[in-house]
């Protein structure tokens, strides 16, 4: 057989990887964490055309860990590990697939000097002479290579070993910490993988509408997805959040971004961000925050029933400072008088009213300019509901809110929300702090005539 026709079969045989995940650590199996970069690794492998075609979670014990790799490498040919390399006692990563393979544990001069530069970054060098165990991170399998890690103290490693099956398997060990892990998967990881098939996605984020809603106008609106396309369809209360993903011939890209087209056009304004990437779909409130700096605006709340909640999450979002002037918890009836509402609304209608969320956010808007900021230009939202679980009635049931936003010019417009089915309070004041960020969203995308 000829040396090309070799390479070209090797090149095919890697295109068919079957590639697997491997999360270590107790932590993960006891609740303490969320497996986040199993789902985070599995969105990467698809950028490369690969889709996992198995995961796995296993805890800190040697026995556990050697029958993952054992039933890993009798299916799979690429195998990502993450957690496990650090300097503590249940780190026994390296030492389990170590024993596992029958090998010894080296400490190797290049992940040494990692180690030690890392900590004299760090100004903990001293550390490494009192405490010595630290110096583990430094010993890798004979016959390893160390995977360099930019972010964190403990080096990575990979390995190629031939599983008993007859095929060959080439093992990657990341950290566990996802910033860690993540430079080390894009930079030296991922280039190890052959570029399987051209990988078309995008991924919109909606709200307040169900999945079968959703499906609905998609398919009369945009019609039947083409040929190898997918649509994946994800609820992360109080969002629904639609992917499209397509595996193909690079020839198919014209007909994915024509539907892709489509879908966007079905949905209107409902969508509220979109993104190539499902993990990087801005936020609802980074979208609010980046058209109030857009167009120069300032934005306050005064919040009754969601208690600071709008507030906190503009506050999340990074340069809010540029559109967020500030925000008032008036929880109590005096606090809302104290605010500036006034008394007559409460008395005439109640706490939670469409009076009193006009008059809370008229008030809000008028102390923020009372402190010098300029009327034209501020937007005030305002929320008073019951959160529950308490505290309903049959008029003003738990999950129902009032919500309101006075413009710059004096203009007022306001929404009256409730949760269809019964939920507990957090998710009462999500739904409601959703509503609110929205109410700012479309004001600031389209702004009430004055």
């Amino acid at each position: 057989m000829s040396a090309m026709k070799e390479s070209q079969m090797a090149a095919t045989k890697r295109t068919e990887e079957k590639v697997e995940m491997i999360a270590i650590g107790r932590e993960v199996l006891d609740g303490r964490v969320v497996d986040t970069n199993s789902s985070w690794i599995a969105e990467a492998l698809k950028e490369r055309g690969h889709v996992a075609r198995f995961a796995q979670r296993v805890g800190d014990v040697a026995s556990d860990i050697h029958q993952a790799f054992r039933v890993a490498e009798a299916r799979s040919s690429f195998i990502v590990v993450t957690g496990g390399l650090g300097p503590t006692s249940d780190d026994v990563t390296a030492d389990a697939f170590a024993s596992y393979l029958g090998l010894k544990l080296q400490r190797m001069p290049e992940s040494e000097a990692h180690v030690r530069a890392r900590y004299r970054a760090l100004g903990r060098e001293a550390a490494l002479e009192s405490e010595p165990y630290r110096l583990k991170q430094a010993d890798l399998p004979l016959g390893a290579r160390m995977i360099d890690n930019p972010e964190g103290t403990a080096p990575g490693f990979t390995l190629a070993t031939r599983a008993r099956e007859g095929h060959e398997v080439r093992w990657f060990f990341l950290p566990g910490v996802p910033k860690e892990m993540k430079a080390m998967l894009r930079a030296q990881v991922l280039p190890a993988l052959a570029q399987n098939t051209a990988y078309f996605a995008r991924h919109w984020a909606t709200q307040f509408t169900g999945e079968s809603d959703l499906e609905a106008r998609i398919r009369h609106g945009a019609g039947t997805p083409p040929e190898g396309a997918e649509l994946l369809y994800r609820t992360r209360f109080p969002e629904n959040h639609i992917g499209l993903e397509m595996l193909g011939r690079p020839a198919g890209r014209a007909a994915f971004h024509a539907f892709a087209e489509r879908i966007e056009k079905a949905l209107g304004d409902d969508v509220f961000s979109l993104s190539e990437r499902a993990a990087e779909l801005p936020s609802l409130e980074s979208v609010v925050i980046g058209l109030a700096r857009a167009m120069g605006a300032r934005l306050v709340a005064a919040e009754s029933c969601t208690g600071g909640l709008v507030a906190r999450r503009l506050t999340a979002v990074p340069g809010s400072s540029e559109a967020l002037w500030g925000g008032f918890v008036t929880y109590a009836a005096s606090a809302k008088r104290a605010l500036g509402v006034d008394p007559a609304a409460i008395t005439s209608h109640g706490e939670v009213s469409e009076a009193v969320a006009r008059e809370l956010a008229r008030a809000a808007h008028a102390a923020a300019v009372a402190a010098g900021e300029p009327a034209n230009r501020l937007f005030a939202v305002s929320t008073t509901g019951v959160a529950g679980p308490g505290g309903g009635t049959d008029d003003k049931p738990v999950g129902l809110c009032h919500l309101a936003l006075h413009g710059p010019g004096g203009e007022s417009t306001h929404l009256r929300v409730s949760t269809r089915f019964l939920r507990g309070r957090d998710e009462n004041q999500l739904f409601f702090s959703q509503h609110a960020l929205e109410l700012l969203r479309r004001v600031l995308r389209y702004p009430i005539p004055s």
